[in-house]
């Protein structure tokens, strides 16, 4: 089993806190300078004008950098706890491929709303992203809300399969990635095993991170309305998107 991550442009500071298994391999892949700590083998990757998407490109193409294996992503402000690794097993022992479970967004909106708070987004791509979800038919009751800061996958055919539309899927819009996973499971009829409990990580703070955009949040049920006139289809909203950025509704 191998457990990397990856930090480009310096996105994390590398903490000495994690939990390392002596039976385990750990990689990290980054570009620039960081510090090393740890029990990481750190693998330079040449800096790209993208760092965001460079990141993604590790993430989600595991096959080409660790074929025939059992990997695990982890992001880079995850501290693995003591029992991680024996989680770990426990999952692989269960599935091939396995995803978290986000514990506050519950839909396809609350996602779509988040990626407008942290600024990733403006109003005016609300209208392209649903059209792309509208030619495949999505089906929005179905949505799956993942919380990628951790992926179990065993290299297999069906993995690869996945990982190669996720990543054709992601570089339409090149910004973040759990959208266009959702897309991806229901494109590709399948159903990774649901982790919905962490209790294996602890989480730090990025060194480099979103900023939400504070003006847009006094208007927001007006551009949930808005949203929901794009489609015909019913798209439920949750409240606790704004709990999850700790932005009081009003």
């Amino acid at each position: 089993m191998i457990i990397y991550t990856v930090n480009t442009n310096q996105y994390d500071i590398m903490s000495d806190k994690h939990f390392f298994h002596k039976n385990v391999k750990y990689v990290c892949f980054y570009s620039g300078e960081i510090n090393k700590v740890g029990k990481w083998e750190y693998i330079k990757i040449n800096r790209n004008r993208n760092s965001l998407v460079q990141s993604r490109q590790y993430k989600i193409n595991y096959f080409k950098f660790f074929p025939n294996e059992k990997t695990v992503y982890i992001d880079g402000n995850r501290l693995m706890k003591k029992n991680f690794v024996d989680k770990c097993i426990q999952i692989f022992d269960k599935s091939d491929f396995a995803v978290l479970k986000h514990p506050l967004r519950k839909s396809f909106l609350d996602e779509l709303i988040d990626w407008y708070l942290i600024s990733v987004i403006k109003q005016k791509d609300f209208k392209k992203i649903i059209k792309l979800f509208e030619e495949y038919n999505y089906n929005y009751n179905t949505h799956l809300c993942p919380h990628l800061y951790c992926i179990w996958r065993r290299d297999n055919t069906l993995n690869r399969k996945f990982s190669k539309q996720w990543w054709k899927n992601y570089n339409i819009f090149k910004l973040r990635d759990q959208l266009l996973f959702s897309l991806t499971l229901q494109q590709n009829l399948y159903t990774p095993l649901i982790i919905k409990k962490d209790n294996f990580t602890n989480k730090l703070n990025h060194f480099k991170t979103y900023q939400k955009n504070k003006k847009k949040v006094k208007n927001i049920f007006k551009i949930v309305t808005n949203v929901r006139n794009l489609t015909p289809k019913n798209l439920s909203f949750s409240l606790d998107t704004l709990k999850w950025r700790k932005i009081e509704s009003k």
